[in-house]
């Protein structure tokens, strides 16, 4: 009988620390977001709203929507650039140079440096009038190009992209890294004495056993890029406007600024929605490929 319960009982306190920390929170956001819940008042004084937090949020609320289109711009450049810059670092690093280890380390210091931190680093470096980039800029004579880099709509949302990209690209490098050193050794060399090129050799033996890496780095970076929040927080705020506003940081200012505890809980529950589908389309997107 303990042979049979005993592992169960060892499980029992992680099971219960989850349940309460995780399932439950996740329950009681799912109610909430039929509901008018302030945050202030007693849970028992809230009204049940049915599906009005939801088609406020997809019909009206102008700011989620631009928030939603930000997280879509974000998303689309790191998957592209940022995935790609991973890419190629870890070809190089992968390939006989030395130094090896150094650039590894280096490119992947960001990664371990807080976002906060990063962020106030980078806002003082971008700050129009003391930042260290225009002062380059002006050093080199291309004052023409000094710029108020996160005071500018038109650059404002670009240049935090930027940022993050730099911080981050050092972590999918090192799984691309991982990926490419697990590749045999043999397949280099039939496509050598087959004639192939490099461009051929990429395309028909780097990438097909890269796929499933590429899968896994694509839904990370999802999960990353949707759940920002701090860096946008720090360097702008959301502003000039709502041109740099993310779905994270129009959920924070909805729940905790303007106490709609409610809608938060149903902006939240569309994030949560649009990452299980995401994932769920890449990982059987990935599975077809491999199959293929």
């Amino acid at each position: 009988m303990l042979k049979k319960t005993g592992p169960y009982l060892f499980i029992l306190p992680a099971l219960i620390v989850y349940l309460l920390l995780t399932i439950y929170p996740s329950l009681m956001t799912f109610y909430y977001s039929f509901t008018n819940y302030d945050g202030i008042l007693p849970a028992s004084m809230t009204k049940f709203v049915g599906w009005s937090n939801y088609k406020y949020l997809f019909t009206q609320d102008s700011s989620m929507l631009q928030a939603i289109n930000n997280n879509i711009i974000w998303l689309a450049l790191q998957i592209i650039v940022g995935n790609g810059i991973a890419l190629l670092f870890a070809i190089l690093l992968n390939s006989k140079i030395r130094g090896k280890r150094f650039f590894r380390s280096v490119f992947f210091a960001p990664v371990i440096i807080s976002s906060a931190a990063v962020s106030f680093v980078w806002g003082y470096l971008l700050d129009p009038q003391v930042g260290d980039i225009n002062k380059i800029l002006i050093s080199l004579g291309l004052e023409q190009f000094s710029h108020n880099w996160l005071g500018d709509p038109n650059s404002a949302l670009l240049t935090i992209i930027s940022v993050d990209i730099w911080k981050s690209f050092g972590f999918n490098m090192v799984i691309f890294l991982a990926a490419l050193q697990t590749i045999p050794r043999d397949l280099y060399e039939a496509c050598t004495v087959d004639g192939a090129n490099q461009r051929q050799t990429f395309t028909r033996v780097t990438l097909p056993m890269l796929l499933p890496t590429l899968g896994l780095v694509t839904i990370l970076t999802t999960n990353g890029t949707l759940r920002t929040f701090d860096m946008v927080y720090i360097l702008t705020g959301g502003g000039p406007g709502y041109s740099t506003e993310v779905i994270m940081t129009r959920l924070f200012a909805e729940a905790f600024r303007s106490n709609r505890m409610g809608y938060g809980s149903a902006v939240s529950i569309v994030l949560f929605l649009i990452l299980l589908v995401i994932a769920f389309i890449q990982l059987k997107s990935t599975e077809q490929k491999e199959i293929s």
